[in-house]
């Protein structure tokens, strides 16, 4: 057995969300920081009530996104399900490299529901406020 000390444990890296609206009708949620076990039934949680139970897609913005794990992996499924059960898509936005490589070696990419929008991040309206982030965990 291998002893780490306290400078070699893994260190849990934030996560924020931010709804922000585009063109005035599809909102957004914007991902910032890392999607791991800890951290990600809160998106779940947020997305679910940012919704409010309205339909149409669902677009999440990952420009901000720099890991994900299988657990966060998992909750994109389960919101792509959803979406396929309403008859819309799960939009993922601007993934950066190494999300869009977890997105893709888990087959998640093919999940009928989901639609991978490549890019570096969403163009802002002239009026619309700077997006609000709010720390998830």
């Amino acid at each position: 057995m291998i002893a780490r000390s306290d400078d070699s444990k893994a260190r849990h890296e934030p996560l924020d969300l931010a709804s922000v609206w585009l063109d005035r009708q599809a909102k957004v949620f914007a991902l910032r920081g890392e999607v791991d076990l800890s951290n990600a039934h809160a998106i779940l949680e947020a997305v679910s009530s940012g919704r409010n139970g309205g339909g149409g897609d669902l677009v999440l913005d990952l420009a901000g996104l720099d890991f994900i794990d299988c657990s966060g992996l998992h909750v994109l499924a389960t919101l792509a399900t959803k979406m396929q059960r309403e008859s819309a898509k799960l939009l993922l936005q601007f993934p950066r490299r190494i999300v869009l490589r977890a997105i893709e070696v888990s087959r998640l990419a093919e999940h009928p529901a989901i639609t991978i929008v490549p890019g570096s991040s969403l163009p802002a309206a002239d009026d619309s406020p700077e997006p609000h982030y709010v720390r998830l965990a």
